[in-house]
């Protein structure tokens, strides 16, 4: 199953936005993909049925789509539009201090995430 996500305010593609295929009892399968900068994606089932589509994007609904027939040597292709989630957030007051004060074990960690 391929497709493209696009958000509902002016057609944007959605990139980074977790796809995946879900069963009947609403469990994942066959594993997830990210959405790519053009808002494509590509899922294969893991067998022949019918399956929904689950997307989850922070900023985004939660949504899912279908179901949609799957089977062998058949490729789906769809075009789903998500809707934009606004989140309102307190506001915050940074303060800086310009003292240097070694390296914190929380800088570790964000490097670490980096090289991942």
């Amino acid at each position: 199953m391929r497709g493209t996500l696009r958000a509902d305010a002016g057609a944007a593609p959605v990139e980074g936005a977790l796809v995946a295929l879900v069963d009947s009892a609403g469990d994942v399968a066959g594993g997830a993909v990210l959405s790519r900068a053009d808002g494509g994606f590509r899922l294969t089932a893991p067998a022949p049925g019918r399956w929904r589509l689950r997307v989850r994007r922070i900023g985004f609904l939660p949504s899912e789509f279908g179901p949609y027939a799957l089977g062998p040597g058949r490729d789906t292709t769809v075009a789903l539009t998500v809707r934009w989630l606004p989140v309102p957030l307190a506001a915050a007051r940074v303060v800086a201090d310009a003292r240097c004060r070694g390296r914190p074990a929380s800088a570790r960690t964000v490097a670490l995430f980096d090289q991942a």
